[in-house]
């Protein structure tokens, strides 16, 4: 083989090695990269389960509230309804005695 080939060889051994190289450096930065990112998600799952958490809290209080508010609604019917009776009851008086 000519020099000239041998030297075209070395150069795209040279070549592919470098771009390897480049590659793989690139490659290493980008796992960096998407370490720091899962890290960052981990700790973001941690306040998702919180903030689903509250969420459900917030539900059952809501509910709570919902049947409280019934229940009051129920007792003040029944307090209307004891008042309205009283106003119309009539006065037992000892009148025809």
């Amino acid at each position: 083989m000519p020099h000239a080939a041998w030297l075209a060889l070395a150069g795209l051994f040279v070549t592919t090695l470098l771009q390897t190289a480049a590659f793989a450096f690139f490659m290493g930065r980008l796992f960096q990269k998407v370490e720091v990112l899962e890290k960052g998600a981990a700790g973001e799952a941690g306040v998702t389960e919180k903030v689903i958490r509250l969420e459900v809290e917030m539900k059952h209080a809501n509910d709570q509230l919902a049947s409280m508010n019934r229940h009051i609604e129920g007792v003040n019917r029944q307090l209307a309804n004891l008042a309205t009776n009283k106003a119309f009851r009539p006065l037992l008086t000892d009148q025809g005695t």
